[in-house]
């Protein structure tokens, strides 16, 4: 609440922003975030924000721990699986959701889930192999630069009277009006969901995603462990996502967690494979 309370302080001029924020040239709204270059990385800079507040509501994250029964498994084994997933060919889909286009080239936008279940808005700018990820919350913001001279930055243009999904994304390249990219979180959220994988299993649908325990901002990728997400859509929009220990399943054997609306389903990975079975 006080970080809340500091926040819109800030926002309202209520007290003096600090002397590294930086103020919207168009709407006069704060930039939170020094701009401090890192290493350059074939000519693409990241230059990281200065943290972030509240997140929206984009439904509930998961952990979900499994249950493993031999008589199950053994059941399972004589079935044929409902949905057969290669996880190897699902790592990255995700930060494919949009794009826009400038004179650098193009930048590939898109959102992903961490291994605990949080969501990251990714920037791939022209160039690059990987994304610049920045957790998705009311403070927002951050910055990168492409080749020597080109710099761009990204926050969350928040409204109290907007529902959370309903703030608008903008990114802005300096020395240019008007914004590059604005998509609302809805937006973007959904075209990162139509770009998961389908698993139909029953009735429900589930996408499936690869999700990397993340750390830093903007986060980088930590392998030392990692995850698969599963994200239903419900009829109202809201999107739940379960997240699930990808080392829970190096045994071969079929596990079983529950999911939306208490369905259960069974996950095996095949023996020497990357393939995941669900039943």
């Amino acid at each position: 609440m006080r970080i809340r309370t500091i926040f819109w302080a800030l926002a309202l001029g209520i007290v003096a922003a600090p002397a590294w924020a930086q103020r919207d040239p168009k709407t006069g709204r704060l930039l939170f975030g020094p701009m401090t270059t890192l290493a350059n990385t074939g000519g693409i800079y990241s230059i990281p924000d200065g943290g972030q507040l509240e997140a929206p509501h984009i439904g509930p994250a998961q952990a979900v721990a499994p249950e493993q029964s031999d008589a199950l498994d053994a059941i399972a084994r004589t079935r044929t699986p409902a949905a057969l997933v290669d996880v190897s060919r699902i790592t990255g889909r995700h930060y494919h959701g949009d794009k826009f286009n400038d004179a650098s080239g193009p930048t590939i936008m898109g959102m992903a889930f961490d291994y605990q279940g949080e969501v990251y808005v990714t920037v791939l700018p022209p160039g690059a192999d990987t994304p610049f990820f920045y957790q998705l919350g009311m403070g927002m913001a951050g910055a990168w630069r492409v080749g020597q001279d080109a710099v761009f930055r990204i926050h969350l243009d928040v409204n109290i009277f907007r529902a959370k999904v309903n703030n608008i994304i903008i990114v802005r390249k300096d020395g240019v009006e008007d914004p590059l990219y604005e998509k609302r979180i809805r937006e973007l959220m959904y075209r990162t969901y139509v770009s998961g994988t389908p698993v139909t299993v029953g009735k429900t649908l589930y996408r499936v995603f690869f999700g990397n325990n993340m750390s830093g901002n903007p986060a980088k990728i930590e392998k030392d462990r990692f995850g698969i997400v599963l994200v239903h859509r419900s009829d109202s929009g809201e999107m739940d996502r379960y997240v699930i220990n990808y080392s829970d399943l190096d045994d071969g054997q079929t596990h079983f967690y529950t999911f939306f609306k208490g369905q259960k389903i069974g996950l095996r990975r095949q023996p020497n494979t990357t393939n995941l079975e669900f039943y």
